[in-house]
């Protein structure tokens, strides 16, 4: 039995009683574990302003009705009712369905095979992941693996932005300033160069002249800056996935902005506001002869709170789309509301074996978009573009995707006080970078001097751990909060890190590996026994939550107070050759199970020894 369905069978020996009262009512009204008990019940208030009776009447009328064998005492304290399980009959409950269920025990029935689209991290192919990027990344692919567990198929897309100006720019850097290193890898080189020709464009004109026409060229088909376009940002691309690789991160599909001009989207996008009367196109004022939409027309200010704009330009007097304008035809096709597709070919083969499709001229067609919901991980400050774009939809008379087009917001990654800029450079140290590259490679050797030098295969330990400690420090922080990133945190063995719940794992299996005997009868429950048990049963809350709120943290929350409560029974009781050796191995592995399926969740592989 789960939270929501204990949740069901109350709610309907609640409703069950004839009160004139939704079930929705019922059901938020029931918590667990409750304030006085491990579940409590406040229904009785909402009751009593209905029927004009005293609450702790009508929660007396309940408790009388709502008896259930897992329930061993119910009272009713000032209009409350708390309930308290039966120790025994619960935890023998908990623990026989998660060792049946064993890693499945967390997964939920929420998606029923609808399709989501993630988009992430959608970084420019001018230069490497830098750790503001990393953040992006490692939450794209921890909501991926939260919707995977709630039964949504998952279609994990990287957007590619290949005609923009930094891509101009890139252009222009490799062909005036030097020729590729061989000791370096591509993104860097290309990253170190647009951060010069940055430099350059403040302080001479010409240099932004000759971008301009670079930009111009490079969206035609078979010119020579097209060829280079492509060139670079392709072998952009494989250098960033390298980095990719090694956090295991891995992506379905590539979407380049470039097939997405070839498609014709835009236009169509245009043409569909236009028959839906969502747009305006002024022919004086300081809007004149672009084509706008007016932002009163939407409940935008809902999701903003007062905002001083009241138009939003689509298309520029010039007859340039905006990003806003852009994006929306995208997801236009994201949800499958264009009457066209890309074509699709095989990109690469990833170390997980899986094929990466990118959309293609010449490819072939294949079942990508339509999906049910769309996620865009994007840095919070495109809050507003992301708010504009989805409420185009209610424009167009299709409400409907509003709740469907979900944008997580993120906030930046600083060192000290100083933002990370791709632009500005400020991802380039004097010691070290601050790319993803590096931010590995300097947390793998120092946890090479933490792991014992006796130990085999010290090195894939150390990157193991180096993995855990940096997933776990970013995906700790709720996502609209910064981060700083903090070493000695992020690799402590004995509290709140990845290492930490790496150590607690081992420790558990340490434990199973010299233990055979698992059946047990109704024990007698202890008090930290039962505590230990109460927190696996609690595992699809967690899970639920996580999927509500689109935020891993609350997974990494629940796998640090679970980790903590399992390292006080280690410490208290004894497992090996006790008089309830079965009982306690039991809740050891059902605590593996849970553990591993919250790593998992947060893209952090567990490994055996420690």
């Amino acid at each position: 039995m789960y939270i929501e369905e204990l949740k069901e069978i109350l709610v309907d020996k609640i409703k069950g009683l004839g009160y004139n009262i939704k079930e929705d009512e019922i059901r938020n009204s029931i918590e667990i574990p409750g304030k006085l008990g491990d579940v409590s019940i406040s229904i009785a208030f909402k009751l009593a302003k209905i029927l004009r009776k005293n609450p702790n009447e009508i929660a007396n009328e309940i408790k009388d009705k709502i008896n259930f064998e897992l329930f061993s005492n119910i009272k009713v304290e000032n209009g409350y009712i708390n309930i308290e399980f039966n120790k025994s009959k619960f935890s023998s409950m908990v623990l026989n369905e998660i060792l049946n269920k064993k890693e499945s025990y967390i997964k939920m029935d929420l998606g029923r095979n609808k399709k989501v689209i993630i988009e992430y991290p959608s970084v420019n192919p001018t230069k490497p992941w830098h750790i503001g990027h990393l953040r992006n990344a490692l939450l794209g692919d921890s909501i991926s693996n939260i919707y995977n567990a709630c039964s949504y198929v998952v279609e994990r897309e990287d957007y590619i932005d290949d005609l923009g100006l930094q891509v101009a720019e890139t252009i222009w850097g490799y062909k005036n300033l030097g020729k590729e290193p061989k000791d370096k890898k591509f993104d860097q080189f290309l990253g170190e160069q647009y951060v010069k020709v940055s430099e350059l464009i403040e302080k001479d004109e010409k240099v932004k002249d000759e971008i301009n026409q670079i930009l111009i060229k490079m969206e035609k088909e078979d010119t020579e800056e097209a060829k280079l376009r492509k060139e670079i940002t392709e072998k952009c691309l494989k250098a960033q996935y390298e980095t990719a690789f090694a956090y295991k991160i891995y992506h379905d599909l590539l979407i380049w902005e470039s097939s997405i001009v070839r498609a014709n989207f835009l236009d169509k996008a245009i043409s569909l506001l236009k028959e839906k009367n969502a747009v305006e196109a002024p022919k004086d004022g300081p809007y004149a002869n672009c084509l706008v939409v007016d932002l009163r027309k939407m409940s935008i200010e809902e999701e903003l709170g007062n905002i001083e704009e009241k138009y939003k330009v689509l298309v520029r007097s010039n007859g340039v789309a905006t990003y806003a304008a852009k994006d929306f035809a995208f997801h236009l096709w994201k949800f499958g509301l264009l009457d066209s597709n890309f074509k699709y070919k095989v990109f690469m083969i990833q170390p997980n074996g899986k094929e990466l499709y990118t959309t293609s001229i010449d490819g072939i067609e294949m079942p990508f978009g339509s999906v049910d919901r769309v996620i865009n991980i994007i840095d919070i400050r495109q809050k507003h573009e992301q708010a504009v774009v989805k409420h185009l939809f209610e424009l167009i008379g299709r409400e409907d995707i509003i709740d469907n087009y979900i944008h997580l917001g993120y906030e930046v990654v600083k060192i000290g006080n100083q933002q990370i800029s791709g632009r500005k450079g400020t991802w380039l140290g004097e010691k070290s970078n601050y790319t993803a590259d590096d931010l590995l490679k300097e947390t793998e050797n120092k946890a090479m001097e933490l792991i014992d030098k006796n130990i085999e295969d010290r090195e894939r330990i150390a990157r193991a751990v180096a993995l855990a400690a940096i997933k776990f420090e970013y995906l700790r922080i709720e996502p609209k909060k910064e981060i700083s990133f903090d070493w000695s945190r992020a690799l402590n063995f004995n509290e709140n890190s990845g290492p930490y719940l790496l150590y607690t794992y081992a420790r558990g299996l340490h434990i199973i590996e010299k233990t055979n005997k698992r059946e047990f009868d109704e024990p007698n429950i202890e008090d930290l026994e039962y505590q230990l048990i109460k927190m696996l049963f609690l595992s699809r809350d967690a899970l639920l939550n996580a999927f509500k709120e689109t935020n891993p943290a609350i997974i990494a929350k629940y796998a640090l107070d679970l980790a903590t409560i399992f390292n006080t029974f280690y410490e208290k009781y004894r497992v090996i050759n006790s008089d309830k050796e079965g009982f306690r191995a039991s809740i050891v592995e059902a605590f593996l199970y849970i553990l591993k399926s919250m790593l998992d969740l947060l893209g952090i592989e567990v490994i055996q020894t420690l």
